[in-house]
C-alpha cells in the first residue's frame, strides 16, 4: 500500500517505487493498492515542486504562469472563483497521477514475468467521483462520458484531454470505498461508480463497519453492495462481528439467540445485562470476553474494562475514575490481558456519550466478586401455544469464567447438565401463562429472562384419569347449572392496568395517584417487545380532572422494560400535558438505585406561592404575557422515602404543553423557575399553531416548575448589527444575556466558561446537580463551576492533560467547532461530512493551521452551517469568536437538533 506525499516531487516517486519493488521481491505479495495514491484535496499541493512541474507542463502548451496559486484558483467569501489556468491545472494534476500508477504498474508486470507469480495491481478510492474530479483526480475510464444525470456540477472539466488521464487502464480491479448507511446510498455510488469505469474493470464495494453495526441495516448494506458489484472489502477488522457479518453476507436475517448477563455487586436480585461475548468490542456495546476470546481484549483507550480473575474477583478496572467522574484528561489503555480462565467486561460509548462506561464503572470496583453467564434456548418457546398442562423447556446456561451454573424457573430448580443443557417441566394453567428463567453462578445472579407460554383448552388432563368430576356426582362432570362447560370455570378477568384513587388536601387541592400494576405491565412489555416496533410506547392515559396526577410505576417492571424494549418511551397523557420519558434515560438512576420499589411521575397546576412566584420573577424580567405553567417531577421512592431525580442521564423527557396562541413566537420561550432560588433558566422548546392556540413542546432534563411566556430584550449596541435579531430573539427566550442592562457588547470575545455555560443552557442541562467540575482552576463558589461540571459530566468538555479547564482563556472557533459537534451529539444527532472532511477543510487557504483532533469537528460543522470561514477563505481556527459569534452558532445548533423553531 502507498499514500502520496507529493506525486509531482521526482525523488518522492522513486521513494516509493524502490518501496514496492523491495516488498515485491523479498516477499510472497500477491497484490500492491493505492491507497490514497493521489493528491489530497483541492489546496494539495501547492509546493515550489509542484509549480515547476506545472510551469514546465504549460510552457509545453505555450502558456505562462502569472500570479500563483490565484490562476489555478482562490477564494472569495467562502466561494469558489477559478483562474484562467484552471483546466490545465486539472489535466496536470490528473496525469501526473495517472503517470505513477503506469509506473507502478510497469513494475508489477516486470516482475510477473521475471517470477511467474500473478501480482495484481488495485486503487482504494472513496465513492463520491463527483467532488473526486474536481480536484483533478480522474479513477475512471477513458471511454467515460459525462451525462448530466449523473448529478455532477460542472462538465467544463472534461475535455479530450482530461479523459485521456482516466487510470483504470493500469488497474487490475477497483475498490471503492462505500461509506453511506443506507441502502440506496450505496446503490447510488456503486451505479456511479461502474459507470465511471465503463464496467471495464471488476468493482468492489468497501464497506465501513462501524457505520453499519445494526444487523437489519448492514444486511440491507452488503446485499446492496452485492448486488452492484463483484464482491465486498470490509474494514475495519476491530468492528467485525462474525455471526452478524454472515448472517448479512448470507441475505439471511440475524437473531441473537442468547443474553449476556454480569451479577451486580450489591444488588442480589438484578444483573447487568450485556450485548455480546467473545467478538470484538465496538461502540455502544457492553461485552464479556474470556480466554477463548485470545491473549487480551484488542482494544483501545477510552473505555472501561472489568478484569475478572480466575476466582471472579474484579483485579482492574481501566478507566474506572476517568468514566466516573468523566475526565479523560490522562485515559488508561484498554487492551486488557484476560485472565487464563476468568474474563473482561469490556464497553465504550461513541464519543461524547457517556452512558455505558459510566454504568459499568459504577457498577463495578476492585475487590468485587463479579460471574457472568449466557442464556440461551428459549427462543422457540416464547410465545409458544401448547394443549397440554405440562410442558418441557430446554435451554442452556453456561459460565464465562468460573463458577458453577444454576437455573430456576419460577423459583424452581431446573435440571443443570455439566455442559450448560437444561431441561425444566413446567405446570401450564388454562389461557397466558408467565414463566421467569434465572441464571446464578456460584450464587450470584447473573442471567434471567421471562418469557410467555399459553395453554388452549383440551389435552392432557394432569394424569388423574379417576377424577372426571365432582366427587359423587359422576354423571356431570361440569359445574351445576352448567352442564356444557365440563370443569372449566370460565376465564378470569383480565387483571387492571392502573388502579386509580382520587384525594382532596386540606387546601382543597386534588389529586389523582394512578398505580401502575406490575403483572399486566409485565404482560404489555412481551406484548410491545413481540411487535418489534422501532420506538415502542407504553402509554397510560389519566384523564380525569384535578390539580395533580401522579403515576407510580414498579421499578421490576421498569427494569424488564429495559430489557424487553431498551428504545421504548413511557408515556403519560393528562388534562395538563403530555409526557414522553425515554426508558433509556432512567437505566442509570435504576442502577444507583437497586432497592428503589417505584418510579413516580407527576404533572400538575402550580400552588399558589408558586404561581405568585413565578408572576413576579417574570415580571421582574420584562415579560409581556405569561402563555402556560406546569409542575413535574419525577422521582424514585422506597415506602415512605421518595428522592427526585437529579437529572436524566441520557436523552430528555419531551413535555408536550396546550398553551394560549401568540403573534410573536420568535420571542416566546420556555423556563424553568426555581422558587428558592427565585432563579429562571432556558428550556429547550419548539412552539407550533397559530394565535388562538398552540402547542410547545419541551425537552427536560429535569422536573420542576414550567412556563411558557412571551418577552421581548432589545440592546441598545445592536442597532445594526447583523446578529441582531438572532441575539435578542435567544435573549428573549432567556439563553443568552446581556453584559448590563441594556448592553450587549458583541464584539467582546467569549471566554471558554462563557460559551461552555451558554452551551449547556442551550441543551437544557441542570446546572445545580454539582459544582464539583474535576478541574483544578474550577471552583466551587466560580459562577460557571455548575455549567463547567454539567458540560464534564455529559462529555461536551475535556480539560487540559494537566487537569486545567482555563475558564478565562479566550474560546477559539476550533474549539467551538468540537463543543457544537459533541454538543449535536448529545441532542441525539451529529454532524456529518458525507465522508467528505479532508475536502472541505481544504476550501480554507488556512486548512494546514486547523488541528488534528479539532479537523473532523471543523469539517462537520462548516458542512452543516453551523460555523463559515472569516474573509478572504481562511477559517482563522485559533482566532477568538465573539459574543455575536456564540450566540448564532447556537442558535444555528437549536434549529439543527430540533430544540427551537427553524422560522421564527
Amino acid at each position: 500500500m502507498v499514500a502520496f506525499v507529493n506525486p509531482s516531487n521526482d525523488e518522492v516517486r522513486q521513494y516509493q517505487l524502490k518501496t514496492f519493488e523491495e516488498i515485491i521481491k523479498n516477499y510472497q505479495v500477491d497484490g500492491v493498492v493505492h491507497d490514497r495514491g493521489r493528491y489530497d484535496n483541492e489546496g494539495a499541493d501547492f509546493s515550489d515542486e509542484t509549480r515547476a512541474k506545472f510551469e514546465q507542463f504549460l510552457q509545453a502548451r505555450g502558456k505562462q504562469l502569472v500570479n500563483w496559486p490565484n490562476d489555478v484558483f482562490y477564494y472569495d467569501q467562502s466561494v469558489r472563483v477559478y483562474g484562467p489556468l484552471i483546466q490545465d491545472w486539472w489535466e496536470f494534476r490528473s496525469a501526473t497521477i495517472q503517470s505513477f500508477f503506469g509506473e507502478v504498474k510497469s513494475l508489477v508486470d516486470a516482475y510477473e514475468a521475471s517470477t511467474g507469480r500473478s501480482i495484481q495491481v488495485s486503487s482504494y478510492v472513496g465513492s463520491w467521483y463527483e467532488t473526486y474530479y474536481l480536484n483533478g483526480v480522474n479513477w475512471g475510464s477513458k471511454n467515460f462520458r459525462f451525462d448530466p444525470r449523473l448529478g455532477m456540477p460542472d462538465e467544463s472539466v472534461y475535455t479530450p484531454a482530461y479523459y485521456d488521464t482516466g487510470y483504470i487502464e493500469y488497474l487490475d480491479f477497483l475498490m471503492i470505498g462505500a461509506y453511506q448507511t443506507t441502502s440506496s446510498e450505496v446503490k447510488k455510488y456503486i451505479t456511479l461508480g461502474n459507470i465511471v469505469t465503463n464496467g471495464e474493470i471488476p468493482l468492489y464495494a468497501g464497506i465501513a463497519l462501524n457505520n453499519v453495526q445494526e444487523p437489519a441495516m448492514q444486511r440491507e448494506v452488503f446485499q446492496a453492495g452485492l448486488s452492484s458489484t463483484n464482491g465486498l472489502m470490509l474494514f475495519d477488522a476491530s468492528q467485525v462481528n462474525w455471526p452478524v457479518i454472515t448472517a448479512s453476507l448470507q441475505d439471511k436475517e440475524w437473531v441473537k439467540d442468547y443474553q449476556l448477563g454480569m451479577s451486580l455487586p450489591g444488588n442480589p436480585n438484578g444483573f447487568l445485562e450485556g450485548d455480546f461475548y467473545n467478538v470484538n468490542r465496538v461502540e455502544g456495546n457492553i461485552n464479556v470476553m474470556t480466554d477463548a476470546f485470545g491473549y487480551s481484549t484488542g482494544t483501545n483507550r477510552f473505555g472501561v474494562e472489568v478484569v475478572v480473575n480466575a476466582s471472579g474477583e474484579v483485579e482492574h478496572v481501566a478507566n474506572r475514575e476517568q468514566a466516573i467522574r468523566w475526565n479523560w484528561g490522562s485515559p488508561e489503555e484498554n487492551n486488557s490481558v484476560i485472565p487464563q480462565g476468568g474474563f473482561v467486561i469490556s464497553t465504550v460509548d461513541p464519543s461524547g456519550v457517556r452512558t455505558k462506561r459510566q454504568l459499568v464503572a459504577n457498577a463495578y470496583n476492585k475487590g468485587d466478586q463479579v460471574r457472568s453467564a449466557v442464556l440461551g434456548g428459549l427462543l422457540d418457546d416464547d410465545g409458544k401455544k401448547v394443549a397440554d398442562n405440562r410442558v418441557k423447556v430446554e435451554g442452556r446456561a453456561e459460565a464465562l469464567g468460573p463458577g458453577k451454573v444454576e437455573v430456576r424457573f419460577n423459583g424452581q430448580k431446573a435440571d443443570v447438565k455439566t455442559n450448560g443443557e437444561f431441561s425444566a417441566v413446567i405446570p401450564l394453567s388454562p389461557g397466558a401463562n408467565t414463566v421467569a428463567f434465572e441464571v446464578y453462578v456460584d450464587g450470584l445472579k447473573t442471567n434471567g429472562k421471562t418469557i410467555e407460554m399459553t395453554r388452549t383448552t383440551g389435552g392432557d388432563n394432569g394424569g388423574e384419569p379417576g377424577n372426571p368430576g365432582g366427587p359423587g356426582n359422576p354423571g356431570n362432570p361440569g359445574s351445576p347449572g352448567n352442564p356444557g362447560n365440563p370443569g372449566n370455570p370460565g376465564k378470569p378477568s383480565a387483571p387492571e392496568r392502573i388502579k386509580l384513587a382520587k384525594e382532596t388536601g386540606p387546601d382543597g387541592r386534588t389529586l389523582v395517584r394512578a398505580d401502575v400494576q406490575l403483572e399486566p405491565m409485565l404482560q404489555e412489555l412481551e406484548r410491545l417487545a413481540k411487535e418489534n416496533a422501532k420506538t415502542p410506547e407504553l402509554v397510560y392515559a389519566v384523564k380525569e380532572a384535578s390539580d395533580t396526577v401522579e403515576l407510580s410505576l414498579p421499578t421490576g417492571g421498569l427494569r424488564t422494560a429495559l430489557q424487553k424494549v431498551p428504545t421504548g418511551t413511557l408515556v403519560l397523557e393528562t388534562l395538563s400535558g403530555r409526557l414522553d420519558l425515554p426508558l433509556a434515560s432512567l437505566k442509570a438512576e435504576l442502577s444507583k438505585k437497586p432497592d428503589a420499589e417505584l418510579l413516580v411521575v407527576s404533572i400538575g397546576r402550580l400552588t399558589e406561592a408558586e404561581a405568585s412566584g413565578l408572576k413576579a420573577r417574570l415580571s421582574k424580567e420584562g415579560t409581556a404575557k405569561l402563555l402556560a405553567s406546569v409542575k413535574v417531577r419525577f422521582a424514585l421512592s422506597k415506602g415512605q422515602k421518595s428522592e427526585e431525580l437529579s437529572r436524566f442521564k441520557q436523552g430528555y423527557a419531551v413535555l408536550t404543553l396546550p398553551v394560549n396562541g401568540t403573534d410573536e413566537p420568535g420571542h416566546a420561550g420556555a423556563f424553568g423557575y426555581r422558587l428558592p432560588q427565585d432563579q429562571l433558566s432556558f428550556i429547550p422548546a419548539v412552539m407550533s399553531g397559530s394565535k388562538e392556540g398552540s402547542l410547545a413542546k419541551l425537552r427536560l432534563s429535569v422536573g420542576g416548575i414550567l412556563a411558557i411566556a412571551q418577552r421581548e430584550k432589545i440592546f441598545q449596541d445592536l442597532k445594526g448589527h447583523w446578529a441582531v435579531r438572532e441575539i435578542e430573539e435567544l435573549a428573549s427566550k432567556g439563553l443568552v444575556q446581556g453584559v448590563s442592562g441594556d448592553v450587549f457588547a458583541p464584539n467582546r470575545p467569549v471566554t471558554r466558561a462563557e460559551f461552555t455555560s451558554l452551551l449547556v443552557r442551550a441543551l437544557g442541562l441542570d446546572e445545580t446537580a454539582s459544582n464539583e467540575s474535576g478541574f483544578s482552576d474550577v471552583h466551587g463558589d466560580d459562577w460557571f463551576a455548575g455549567a463547567v461540571t454539567a458540560a464534564a459530566a455529559s462529555g461536551l468538555i475535556d480539560g487540559y492533560r494537566n487537569g486545567e479547564f482555563r475558564p478565562d482563556e479566550s474560546i477559539t472557533r476550533e474549539q467551538i467547532s468540537l463543543l457544537l459537534a459533541r454538543g449535536m451529539e448529545f441532542a441525539g444527532g451529529k454532524l456529518e461530512t458525507g465522508g467528505a472532511a479532508a475536502e472541505i477543510l481544504d476550501r480554507f487557504k488556512d486548512a494546514e493551521a486547523i488541528a488534528s483532533w479539532s479537523g473532523p469537528a471543523v469539517a462537520a460543522a462548516v458542512q452543516s452551517g453551523l460555523m463559515q470561514g472569516r474573509s478572504s477563505g481562511h477559517f482563522a481556527p485559533d482566532a477568538p469568536s465573539t459574543r455575536a459569534e456564540a450566540a448564532v452558532v447556537l442558535k444555528r445548533l437549536l434549529q439543527l437538533a430540533g430544540y427551537t423553531n427553524n422560522q421564527e
